[in-house]
């Protein structure tokens, strides 16, 4: 049986998402197939965000097994788990770093309205209520 500490770094950080998703896993010393299935095409379906390519646990199935469709998780002990570096903090601040590129790189574009319902109008108009 594989447990954290074995585990190379796609396959931490495998976990670590899984976890960041469904934290409730954690309680849980098995896991089913159908619970990793729903895990791994969660973290395919955040792609495009993240852009982590995280494969199928393929590993998991291998050495973890303990009953048809169940497996022993390699969770992190609670040590394990603060070392860890957050990757969604990561992630976090590549998204905000991106941002940030996108508004300095925007032209500054100057509006006037002379009055309030103009202002409202306009936004109203590109569907936003307030």
């Amino acid at each position: 049986m594989l447990k954290y500490s074995d585990l190379t770094n796609s396959q931490k950080t495998f976990i670590s998402r899984m976890l960041e998703i469904f934290p409730e896993y954690y309680g849980e010393k098995n896991l089913t197939a159908k619970q990793i299935h729903a895990a791994y095409y969660k973290l395919k379906e955040q792609r495009t965000n993240t852009q982590e390519k995280l494969g199928y646990p393929n590993w998991l199935q291998n050495k973890n097994r303990v009953g048809r469709g169940e497996y022993k998780m390699p969770w992190p002990t609670e040590t394990e788990l603060t070392k860890t570096p957050s990757v969604k903090v990561a992630k976090q601040d590549l998204s905000a770093s991106k941002l940030q590129k996108i508004i300095d790189e925007s032209p500054e574009v100057e509006v006037e309205y002379q009055t309030e319902d103009e202002f409202m109008a306009e936004l109203r108009a590109n569907g936003i209520n307030v």
